[in-house]
């Protein structure tokens, strides 16, 4: 007698023509689940906290070290949260909660020349006008996200003025 031996399967030869759990039907009660509920053949539960379940994949950063980046990467979006930074006792967060905060200030200044300029250029060359406004709305929207994005990463980024005179006021070296 041959014995063909799969090693996918769990069970040991001996198992496998054991008489099955019963189905949830079978059984009395009002609960479906059989006894051992807690139990789970899911790879998560099997695998301690600390391993990586994916071979070659980056560990993961511990909780805290996001956590403490997360107020002033939001605050590059929302500065009423780089103030918030701004009060932390971190260095780099202090540092980030500043140079968004300057960001904000320095395009909130930069907005009324640019509707001006946008709105003579829309009325003399409409096309020029319209590359304005878009231009300055990507710039306003889309450097606080990559920003934010990169700061919550917990990438050392910097603005290229501002970032600057915001280290040397800080004390902060990227």
């Amino acid at each position: 007698m041959i014995l063909l031996v799969d090693s996918s399967n769990p069970l040991p030869a001996d198992a496998e023509h054991a008489p099955s759990a019963p189905l949830p039907s079978e059984t009395s009660g009002s609960n479906p689940l059989p006894r051992d509920a807690e139990h789970t053949d899911s790879p998560a539960a099997s695998t301690p906290a600390d391993s990586n379940p994916l071979p070659g994949a980056a560990p993961a950063k511990p909780a805290s070290a996001s956590n403490d980046m997360l107020v002033p990467a939001v605050g590059y979006v929302f500065w009423l949260l780089a103030v918030i930074a701004l009060m932390g006792q971190n260095a780099k967060a202090k540092f980030h909660g500043a140079q968004a905060l300057v960001w904000g200030l320095a395009m909130g200044l930069l907005y009324l020349p640019v509707m001006i300029v946008g709105g003579l250029l829309s009325f003399m060359v409409p096309i020029l006008g319209m590359l304005a406004f878009l231009a300055y709305g990507l710039v306003f929207v889309g450097v606080p996200l990559y920003m934010a994005y990169k700061t919550y990463q917990g990438a050392d980024v910097m603005l290229p003025v501002i970032g600057r005179l915001v280290a040397d006021k800080t004390g902060y070296r990227v």
